[in-house]
């Protein structure tokens, strides 16, 4: 149900909220009791009982020029200002201010701008029901009628083939005021304006040709500022961009180094293991076949770069000497990032056992910014059915794929009940060692 709006000076007395409350005063949604009132404020001006006394009178305007509604006066009727003394001969001292937006506005640059200008700026910022309302309350002032009783310009206006109805009503306004000047009269009003809104922000002469054509001079000089500043920020940016890739493969490599350590740490300590379980124990456990010959520490450190590798699952097989896998490879990428990526090399992991299995496909790209790609736009590959079935992986250590493995066997094993045990990197099921981080899958011989 609509709620009544209320009084001006606060909300509604009876806080109606039903269907009694209508469309009134103002285009408000009003109660019966509030539109009375409403009216009553607005429609039935008081007249001043002591007005020979007053020597300043605000009187508010009738219709307020803010979005069309009616704002209440300051005061019931009129206010006026403390008496001034009787020696002073200012005809502003006697002036009635009238509260007007567009009036204040019209007054005030009406000897200090050009009439087309300012013709333009009121018809562009005010509604045509404002300029209408805004002459009705120009005619309407006290002491203004007698005065304009034979000028043409108070006509009301109707629509025509050649002008529309508030542009020459902005005319009129103009032409009145300098009617009313040339007569004296115009100085015994002062228009005010309450709602700062309804003013333009700018004057008239802002519209002039020649004030545009100057800013934009300092606009120009500005944006060519800019242009250059940016240009000069873009060389900055390339060259913290090639810095930033070679950090990028430096912290790769160094990570690489590191998993290589902790590959040599967990075979010592599986080693370790190891032989502390076969001399304290009196019977045969699982014997765990270790290389015959380890490989060299300087050829363990070695760094092997896979910052710009990807590797590829689910790549159909093709038969043994079949090179067409590669273009699926291409069309692969290409749907990743939307764009055809350059392939350094590609090649099969493993051997071929069956045409069923699908060996993983080990891509090294051209770049680290490519292999980034790839994987950002990996989820694309889920939306076409014939790649649905293709997922993408990073080119991980062996120590990762394998503690990947690891974890895997240890959550398949626990999920079948069975006694697991991991410590140190060696993974033992009901006793048995099955799998290492050092040597992977474990072969078991088995005593008799």
């Amino acid at each position: 149900m609509p709620r009544c709006e209320g009084l001006p000076s606060g909300p509604c007395p009876l806080k109606k909220n039903d269907s009694l409350v209508v469309i009134g005063k103002g285009d408000l949604m009003l109660c019966k009791s509030c539109d009375t009132e409403r009216r009553r404020l607005f429609d039935c001006p008081v007249a001043s009982k002591d007005e020979s006394k007053q020597e300043l009178v605000v009187r508010p305007a009738g219709l307020s020029l803010s979005a069309g509604k009616e704002q209440a006066p300051p005061s019931a009727s009129a206010a006026s200002l403390p008496d001034v003394p009787a020696s002073t001969n200012d005809p502003a001292d006697h002036a009635t201010i009238e509260i007007n937006e567009l009036l204040s506005y019209v007054s005030f640059y009406r000897s200090r701008a050009s009439v087309d200008c300012l013709r333009k700026v009121v018809a562009s910022f005010y509604t045509p029901s404002e300029i209408s309302a805004a002459k009705k309350v120009l005619l309407s002032m006290p002491g203004f009628n007698q005065s304009l009783i034979d000028c043409p310009l108070r006509a009301e206006r109707r629509k025509s083939a050649n002008r529309v109805v508030h542009e020459v009503e902005i005319d009129d306004i103009i032409g009145i005021m300098g009617v009313l000047d040339r007569k004296s009269l115009l100085s015994q009003v002062i228009f005010a304006a309450v709602n700062h809104e309804r003013l333009p922000k700018y004057g008239p002469e802002e519209l002039n040709i020649c004030t545009i054509a100057d800013r934009q001079v300092v606009l120009s000089n500005s944006v060519t500022s800019t242009v250059q500043s940016i240009v000069e920020l873009r060389d900055s940016v390339s060259s913290v961009a090639s810095i930033a890739q070679a950090i990028d493969e430096m912290r790769g490599t160094v990570q690489e180094v590191q998993c290589i350590v902790g590959e040599l740490n967990t075979s010592v300590q599986g080693a370790l293991a190891a032989s502390a379980s076969g001399s304290g124990s009196g019977r045969h456990d699982p014997v765990v076949a270790y290389p015959a010959d380890t490989a060299k520490p300087s050829q363990l450190i070695q760094s092997v770069d896979r910052s710009r590798n990807v590797v590829l699952f689910g790549i159909p097989e093709n038969g043994p000497s079949d090179g067409s896998w590669r273009d699926t490879v291409a069309e692969v990428l290409k749907m990743a990032t939307g764009r055809t990526v350059g392939i350094q090399d590609a090649f099969r992991l493993g051997k071929q056992m069956t045409a069923e299995k699908r060996r993983p496909v080990l891509v090294k790209l051209q770049s680290v910014w490519d292999r980034r790609a790839v994987f950002a736009g990996s989820w694309k590959l889920s939306t076409a059915d014939e790649m649905k079935d293709i997922f993408i992986s990073p080119d991980l250590p062996l120590e990762a794929r394998r503690r990947k493995t690891m974890d895997r066997l240890l959550k398949s094993f626990t999920h079948k009940g069975k006694d697991v045990s991991l410590v140190d990197g060696v993974l033992s099921v009901d006793g048995c060692v099955m799998y290492t981080l050092e040597n992977g899958a474990v072969s078991r011989n088995h005593d008799d």
